[in-house]
This record gives C-alpha cells, structure tokens and sequence, in this order.
C-alpha cells in the first residue's frame, strides 16, 4: 500500500510537470466519486468565455486600427454616351 501511494504521489508530480510545459491544465478528477468534475467544468467554461471576450476585443482594436479592413471600389466599366434632348417641344 505505501508502495502504491509513493507511485501515485510520483505520477501526480510528473502530470503536473508536463502539463506546465505544455502549457495545459491540470485537474485531478473522479467521475465515479463525483471529485473534481464540476470544477473542472467550472474553470474549463470560465477560461473559454474569457478568451472568447478577449478575442473580440483583439478584433474590435484590429477594425478601429485600420489594420486588418478591406476597401473596396465599385468601378463602372460600361461606357454611356451622353443622350441627346428631343427637340420636340423647343420653340
């Protein structure tokens, strides 16, 4: 049993690690006991709506900027020749 749990203890320390390098999170979790599930969510939810916020914001500042808009420019490539007056109400 104390075999058992030194290994857990390890393992948790090596998931921690990776997922700092990686730049994951990392949640300890059981669905069975019901542990950890609901947080997860909770911070999964809450990080996800704050990048979705600050997305908008980066694309609202790229508009305004000018950086990122596109112009564009009707042209009339059809030639019209300038119609003549009838004469026929011209004293």
């Amino acid at each position: 049993m104390e075999l058992f749990l030194y290994m857990t203890s390890l393992m948790k320390i090596h998931f921690k690690r990776y997922a700092q390098e990686v730049g994951a999170l990392h949640f300890q979790t059981s669905a069975k006991q019901n542990k950890g599930v609901e947080e997860l969510f909770l911070e999964l939810t809450r990080r996800m709506l704050e990048n979705a916020v600050t997305n908008d914001q980066q694309r609202i500042n790229t508009l305004t900027r000018g950086g990122n808009t596109r112009n564009l420019q009707l042209v009339d490539d059809q030639v019209t020749t300038p119609t003549q007056k009838s004469s026929c109400c011209s004293s």
